[in-house]
């Protein structure tokens, strides 16, 4: 059984955290801290059925030792409140179709999708069997809160960039950390699945998120996390009670959805035959709508008249903006930005240049970017910030979270704003946005239908152009 799990903690010296101790912990290993001289062994516990250390492209490989990684972080580190490592667990499937190599490829992918190690940063990995009578494999993903310095020898500067919000923070205006990896090891195991040809998929995230407790040899009547994680699933049960609710708990997350989604969405009603009548309940409601194929066979799949109206006002929206004039028009005609269009050749390839061409001179309100993580999509939407500016016209980068409004700063945009943020200031008269302004919006695909409602209206209003740009196959619907 799969399920969707993710923790987020910071290891830091305020906390009494030591990189020594926890790179130990996790690999099961014995390390010396050199700064202090003691010695944390961790070697007797014997869960540990994978370790390695993933490093950036060039930096020395006598960091693959776990010993001489974490005796660096404690080195580099000075202040006695300082900030070491982020500690990432992450629930993977039990499933009796995988196997342990099947465990490490669907780690591997998921560190990959993370972009970790492309941005810089040590990555120490570690995957832990079951205990006896448990089914919880998980993996333990160690970062180094700075990345390699240039020379690849010692570690650098903090990667503040990309210090999102983590677990039990405040961050009113993108998507929490632990939430985005959520739905990354959820869409990575389900396409694992998929490539293996089976029909597994991972649970839906539960209303009442459970606490990681200790291994069973650990626990007693008295653990408390034990007893707060029940009063949650016997909380989760009770609000189940009908099929409007599983609508609503798989709806959350998903806009389209089959029958074995709703099952997945019971598994914690412990009786079988009242698992299959609420699934039997949702499928009867009056707002599921069944979707066909182009000839009239059924799909399997539903969504409900809620969703199809949020979709459906967000076509109309889109077609007021679509409809509306290019912003590049008077340039287009004087010929202005064909010149523009055609200086940027040199920093492109042939389908970046295509792509800079269309969005430039489509002679639509609202244009659409959608590529592959890696194609050059920012340094696409990095060029239409500087034709912008060269042709005179306000140009504001937004995104729905924090990290992708750095990559737009990084791009060359000096206005950016998160969709959140921008929305919220404008609805309480902080922020002025000029009529005829282009908005370009990156890792469109994440944006939530009421957020998108909202900022298309604005846009339509305003007659400003829109781009989005983006891969609605990077993560699944959210919101």
């Amino acid at each position: 059984m799969a399920i969707q799990f993710a923790r987020i903690e910071l290891v830091g010296r305020s906390g009494g955290g030591n990189a020594c101790c926890k790179g130990a912990y996790n690999a099961r290993a014995i390390i010396k801290d050199q700064q202090t001289n003691i010695t944390y062994n961790f070697a007797k516990r014997g869960d540990n059925v994978h370790h390695e250390i993933l490093l950036p492209e060039g930096v020395d490989q006598k960091f693959k030792n776990v010993k001489v990684l974490m005796n660096e972080i404690e080195r580099i580190e000075k202040r006695k409140n300082s900030s070491l490592l982020k500690d990432i667990v992450i629930a993977l499937p039990d499933d009796k179709e995988l196997d342990l190599q099947d465990r490490i490829n669907i780690s591997r992918i998921i560190i990959d999708k993370m972009e970790w190690v492309k941005e810089g940063l040590g990555v120490q990995l570690d995957i832990h069997q079951p205990h006896d009578g448990e089914k919880n494999w998980h993996a333990h993903i160690l970062l180094t809160k700075r990345r390699f310095a240039q020379c690849g020898t010692k570690l650098g500067a903090k990667a503040r960039d990309l210090d999102i919000q983590i677990r039990g923070g405040n961050n009113p205006f993108g998507i929490p950390e632990e939430q985005m990896i959520h739905e990354k090891v959820k869409d990575v195991i389900n396409d694992y699945f998929k490539s293996l040809g089976l029909e597994n998929r991972v649970d839906s995230i539960g209303i009442n998120p459970q606490e990681h407790i200790a291994p069973i040899r650990m626990r007693s009547v008295l653990n408390q996390a034990a007893d707060r994680n029940e009063e949650r699933r016997l909380a989760e049960i009770e609000h189940l009670s009908n099929g409007a609710a599983v609508l609503d708990k798989v709806t959350r997350s998903m806009s389209v959805f089959n029958r074995g989604d709703l099952m997945r969405a019971v598994k914690c009603v412990p009786n079988l035959e009242v698992r299959e009548r609420l699934v039997e309940d949702a499928l009867a409601n009056k707002s599921i709508i069944a979707l066909f194929k182009e000839d009239g066979t059924k799909t399997g799949y539903f969504t409900t008249a809620k969703i199809r109206l949020e979709e459906s006002k967000i076509l109309r929206l889109s077609g007021y903006v679509t409809n509306g004039d290019n912003i590049f028009m008077k340039d287009i005609r004087d010929g202005n930005i064909q010149k523009l269009v055609e200086s940027a050749r040199g920093s492109l390839t042939r389908e970046q240049h295509i792509a800079l061409s269309e969005l430039i001179t489509s002679n639509r309100g609202l244009r659409i970017l959608r590529g592959r993580a890696g194609v050059g999509k920012s340094h696409v939407l990095g060029q239409v910030a500087s034709i912008a500016r060269a042709s005179n016209i306000n140009v504001i980068g937004l995104s729905p979270t924090h990290k992708a409004r750095e990559a737009l700063i990084a791009g060359g945009y000096s206005h950016t704003d998160t969709i959140k943020g921008m929305l919220f200031k404008l609805h309480n008269a902080r922020f002025s946005l000029p009529q005829n302004s282009l908005l370009v919006v990156d890792e469109a695909g994440m944006i939530g239908n009421d957020d998108y409602q909202e900022l298309l209206r604005v846009a339509a209003t305003r007659k400003c152009s829109v781009i989005l740009s983006g891969d609605e196959r990077q993560l699944s619907s959210v919101g």
